[in-house]
């Protein structure tokens, strides 16, 4: 999947939705003004599992002006793509649904100092989030502050452990962690085999064994980081 580091081939799920799509995305929002982060970069980088939508990023204001603002234009250009068929529109981001997934434009501030990697896509190029900016924001983002655990960022947080453990030490360290019992209850809570049960699992994972130890393994990251976190170990 992956070519050369400048270049990257997304997955082909992903691929199908950005061919589709993102064309007219850029018709309202220039190219330089982009970024296309989440699990799409990471699977296009790592191949580590199955990615079926895309998430683009881009500025605030610049979301505001060229998305919001123009909402009926770009609505009314969207529709003219077959098998449309969702659109749906908020302050911080909308989302279109397509036939083989969906794309998410999301007015994002980054979390770290480097948000924006040397990696693009092919045609047409649209530079990719960094790794430890995404792991960043599902952290910090997801995890701490909004309590959102789901399968496929315990997965890619056992994923960056094993191929790169810099980016995620960076991570951690790229926003506070002011109560991480919070998360230790919340990880203790999942019974064997909530990984595969959940209503979101882990779509064709590379590393099958990393997912079944995900929990556990942001359990021991967690508890290595914060010794005197009082909730008891998951029996």
């Amino acid at each position: 999947m992956a070519t050369d580091r400048n270049g990257l081939t997304l997955p082909e799920g992903s691929q199908r939705i950005f061919d589709e799509v993102v064309p007219v995305i850029l018709e309202f929002v220039p190219s330089d003004c982009l970024l296309l982060g989440g699990e799409t970069a990471l699977a296009a980088r790592w191949q580590h599992r199955a990615s079926f939508d895309i998430d683009l990023l881009t500025p605030p204001s610049t979301y505001t002006e060229a998305i919001y603002d123009q909402w009926s234009q770009f609505e009314e250009r969207l529709e003219e793509l077959p098998r449309i068929r969702i659109l749906t529109l908020g302050l911080e981001g909308c989302t279109v649904y397509c036939e083989h997934g969906r794309v998410e434009i999301v007015a994002s501030s980054p979390q770290t100092r480097h948000s924006r990697s040397q990696d693009s896509t092919c045609d047409p190029m649209i530079a990719l989030e960094a790794n430890v900016e995404i792991l960043a924001k599902k952290l910090h983002r997801r995890m701490l502050s909004h309590g959102r655990i789901v399968p496929r960022d315990l997965y890619d947080m056992a994923v960056a452990r094993r191929l790169e453990p810099e980016a995620l030490e960076e991570a951690w360290s790229a926003g506070p962690v002011r109560d991480p019992a919070v998360l230790v209850a919340a990880l203790s809570s999942f019974s064997p085999g909530w990984m595969e049960r959940h209503e979101e699992p882990v779509a064709n994972p590379h590393y099958p064994e990393l997912r079944d130890s995900a929990v556990q393994d942001m359990l021991d990251d967690v508890r290595s980081r914060f010794p005197r976190t009082s909730i008891p170990w998951r029996q």
